[in-house]
């Protein structure tokens, strides 16, 4: 494996002058750049990024916690995140915390080492507390969650107006009685949904709401789905916190020898793959996941560059699409 010193060599210059190259020094003659760069890439050097982290305090690293790799959600998020990266020429570092605060903590741990320059959580993957730890000395973002009141920018949608639509439509389409299967944790998504669904009572007349609280196995999910609609029959709409649930939803519905999008309509959030692909394909509150995460790479940077640069809150929008749950 070729060195610093054999790159020097090679190109007849010292070792500080092709160190400067590599660290993009601006006093360095274009000529001499070029030569030395023709030298690197002849020997295939590889720098040490490591020794160079401790120099500059810089890694040139993001991390992404994500509270799992079970949901696709996750996957049209990262794809976003991934293109911001690509453009802002950042290294993104993933990280699954799986609800496991162990696993928060070990990747974090690279945020104090200077091996990730900054971070960002998306949905649920951090607690409030923690958030305003880490904001004291990292540069951090939200993507798709938020506390009131925060110290870190963020963005989302309008959660409260996204679940008040879609209890809106189900009213619309003839439904009486809406039961609306939350997140299993009180995330900020979670609950401006709950507000929302109740909004929507309060302004629809002839309809009721009621709200459930989902369940992280899915089998379990779907045995709850079954023994909600065997107790309440009445039950004839439902809004699920994710496509992912929503495809549990009309397998319960089917096994109960119920007809989804007649005997029960379905509303799911996020719009992924999942609501396209089901039989019958769902209605669902259509995220911009791609923009989510790419958006949040954007706010990241504004942080890291600019000290003492302002929080931001973006809210992008969303659409209710009507297939045929």
């Amino acid at each position: 494996m070729s060195t610093i010193k054999d790159v020097a060599k090679y190109c007849g210059y010292s070792v500080a002058t092709v160190s400067r190259v590599i660290n993009d020094d601006p006093i360095v003659k274009a000529e001499t750049r070029e030569k030395v760069l023709l030298a690197i890439r002849a020997l295939k050097y590889r720098p040490n990024l490591v020794a160079k982290n401790l120099r500059t305090q810089k890694s040139n690293s993001i991390l992404v916690m994500i509270p799992t790799i079970a949901n696709p959600y996750y996957a049209e998020v990262l794809r976003g995140i991934e293109q911001g990266v690509k453009e802002t020429e950042m290294n993104p570092i993933i990280g699954t915390v799986e609800f496991d605060p162990k696993h928060m903590d070990h990747f974090l741990e690279l945020l104090d080492s200077n091996q990730a320059d900054g971070v960002i959580f998306i949905s649920s993957s951090i607690t409030s507390d923690r958030l305003t730890e880490v904001a004291k000395k990292h540069p951090a973002v939200m993507c798709n969650e938020y506390f009131d009141p925060m110290p870190v920018s963020y963005v989302s949608i309008n959660n409260e107006d996204a679940a008040y639509e879609a209890a809106c439509e189900l009213a619309n389409a003839g439904c009486k009685q809406i039961a609306y299967f939350s997140g299993v944790r009180d995330s900020s998504s979670s609950l401006d949904r709950s507000r929302g669904v109740k909004r929507a009572e309060e302004e629809c007349e002839s309809v009721a709401v009621s709200i459930i609280r989902g369940e992280d196995d899915l089998h379990s999910l779907k045995n709850k789905i079954r023994r909600i609609l065997e107790e309440n029959p009445e039950i004839d709409g439902l809004i699920m916190n994710s496509d992912v649930n929503g495809s549990v939803a009309i397998r319960a519905l089917v096994e109960m020898d119920l007809v989804p999008g007649k005997d029960v309509r379905i509303i799911s959030f996020d719009g992924t793959i999942i609501s396209e692909i089901t039989t019958p394909m769902l209605s669902c509150v259509k995220q911009p996941l791609f923009d989510l995460g790419y958006k949040a790479v954007w706010l990241l940077e504004k942080q890291m560059k600019e000290e003492n640069a302002p929080i931001e809150r973006l809210i992008l929008s969303h659409e209710v699409t009507i297939r045929e749950t």
